[in-house]
């Protein structure tokens, strides 16, 4: 129960008391035939003002009771409660000597005096009520009955008496018991109230970090001693593709989502209590690989000792692909800047060596070794073709843009291809949707076509197929040409359009770079899909030509 609905209860306990000793001491007077001279005649006015009087009394009761109730009560002096003690105190002394012929009405008017203030101010004030009660009772013996001494008094109403003192410091004391437990549970009460304002304040702390940590752009990952996942946050979930379910108590080294990638220096180091940052490849649901900047922090209690651990980690692949991106096309920039430099130094002397052997090739007495002659100028035009191939990785060669549909350089193509498909005994499937015309270099195009179609046959056993894709995704334009090769091993699969890496007998390494070159002065993008049924090289246009290629495009 709480403080004020007690307090509240007492009140209306005091106030009740105050009026049914009020009542008293109304009907008594009315009904007394000592208020009145003439016996057995009431006026109305003497009655009216009779009910004015109690009316009013009972009004100031409330008023001081109701005063009380802001108080605090602890059964300490208060002045606001003298009143409360006083005037029934008042009341009854003026109905005893009112109503002096009824004893049963004379003592129970005495109990109402004791039994409040000991109610109100406790057992002290009770017995002292108790006291002043038993002088009341004394002295109106003493006026009201002739030849009769104190004692004989005292001696009549001792048992009353006593039941006053009784009656004042048995309830006083029952009161005061009430008041301190209700002190000390409003004590408790108010450390219990602090207690929950803490715990709320903490709780609400607590949520703003779970939250936090749910919204981090950074995957977490919170561990047991042993390695074994007790929760994950939302970044976690919407990169890997697990759920909380499928993850829970899985350690983070299991191969389900760890790369083959060695825990135990990791652990070595945060059971010692360090810190540990570095790069690994870890798994998502789908099998795929990503790379991630894992930071590996040792959870400690008030006490120092390790109780789990934090993995924070950031998904990098895509700023690794980046990186690798651009150290590519710096090798092809600086590969291009050479190319151009001496491609024509080379060619010039190589034509004038060509001219001179077929010169010679023509006189008779040189037809004996028409055949060496034959397969040198073989060999010079063969090293003339790589040097043109090498001419074409130059960042800055000239290109003639103008608005061609995709569809229309692989319809000109096509019997090229089919002819190429042909010698190898393989089939091809022709794909083709309706995309916008683009800003293009058609010769340029033509020829990163060929190279990857040609390539892709070279991986490709006799009898496979190949398939030639063109589709609109979003505002990408895309080239597709798909092979039925034993694909590419993934340790290769990052040096795919370096200058001269090759992995045929009699490649030269320049094919796929020169598609790389090629792509990138049409700003346009070559990704890779490769597994053992086979790879996919896909060429991305974007639909939207960038001011440079627009401006190419006006120049021409």
């Amino acid at each position: 129960m709480g403080k004020d609905n007690r307090q509240a209860e007492i009140n209306e306990y005091l106030i009740s008391m105050h009026i049914y000793c009020n009542m008293l001491l109304l009907f008594g007077l009315i009904f007394s035939y000592k208020i009145h001279p003439f016996i057995g005649c009431y006026t109305t006015f003497n009655i009216f003002i009779f009910l004015l009087l109690g009316l009013s009394n009972i009004g100031i009761i409330v008023f001081y009771n109701k005063y009380c109730n802001d108080q605090e009560n602890d059964n300490r002096f208060n002045w606001v409660n003298i009143p409360c003690i006083v005037l029934p105190t008042i009341i009854s002394s003026i109905a005893i000597f009112t109503i002096s012929n009824n004893v049963l009405f004379k003592e129970t008017i005495l109990f109402i005096p004791v039994l409040i203030a000991a109610s109100i101010m406790g057992k002290n004030t009770g017995i002292f009520m108790a006291f002043i009660c038993s002088l009341i009772l004394v002295f109106h013996d003493l006026l009201t009955k002739d030849n009769i001494y104190i004692i004989k008094v005292i001696e009549s109403n001792i048992i009353f008496i006593s039941v006053l003192f009784i009656v004042g410091w048995f309830t006083g004391r029952i009161t005061g018991i009430e008041a301190q437990h209700r002190k000390s549970l409003n004590k408790s009460l108010l450390s219990l109230q602090k207690e929950i304002h803490l715990r709320n304040i903490a709780e609400e702390e607590m949520r703003k970090l779970t939250r936090a940590v749910e919204l981090s752009p950074s995957i977490m990952i919170i561990t047991d001693l042993s390695g074994n996942i007790e929760y994950v946050n939302s970044k976690f979930k919407q990169i890997t593709g697990f759920t909380s379910v499928e993850i829970f108590n899985k350690n983070i080294a299991d191969p389900l989502v760890n790369h083959n990638m060695d825990y135990s220096r990791i652990w070595e180091t945060v059971k010692s209590g360090n810190e540990w940052s570095g790069e690994l490849f870890s798994k998502k649901k789908n099998g795929e690989i990503y790379i991630e900047y894992v930071s590996m922090i040792p959870f400690k209690d008030n006490e120092g000792v390790i109780t789990h651990f934090l993995r924070a980690s950031e998904n990098i692949t895509e700023r690794k692909q980046m990186e690798k991106e651009i150290a590519r096309l710096d090798k092809l920039n600086l590969v291009g800047e050479m190319a151009a430099g001496i491609g024509h130094e080379i060619r010039n002397p190589m034509t004038t060596v060509r001219g001179f052997l077929q010169l010679l090739a023509s006189k008779e007495e040189c037809v004996k070794y028409k055949e060496y002659y034959d397969l040198m100028i073989e060999e010079l035009d063969r090293a003339n073709s790589i040097i043109t191939e090498y001419l074409s990785l130059a960042k800055n060669k000239p290109v003639s843009l103008r608005m061609v549909n995709l569809n229309s350089i692989l319809a000109t193509i096509f019997p090229l291809i089919q002819a190429d498909v042909l010698k190898r005994n393989n089939d091809v499937k022709m794909e083709i949707k309706d995309v916008p015309d683009l800003i293009l270099d058609e010769n340029e195009i033509r020829q990163l076509i060929l190279n990857l179609v040609r390539n892709s046959l070279e991986a490709m056993p006799l009898g496979g197929n190949l398939t030639i894709k063109t589709f609109q995704d979003k505002d990408f334009v895309v080239l597709e040409v798909q092979d039925e090769g034993s694909g590419i091993p993934l340790e290769l699969l990052d040096k795919i359009g370096t200058p001269f890496f090759t992995t045929k007998d009699e490649g030269t390494g320049l094919g796929l770079a020169v598609c790389f070159s090629i792509a990138a002065r049409h700003n346009a993008s070559i990704e890779v899909n490769t597994d053992s049924s086979g790879t996919v090289f896909s060429v991305k246009f974007c639909c939207h030509p960038t001011p440079k290629l627009l401006l190419k495009e006006k120049n021409n």
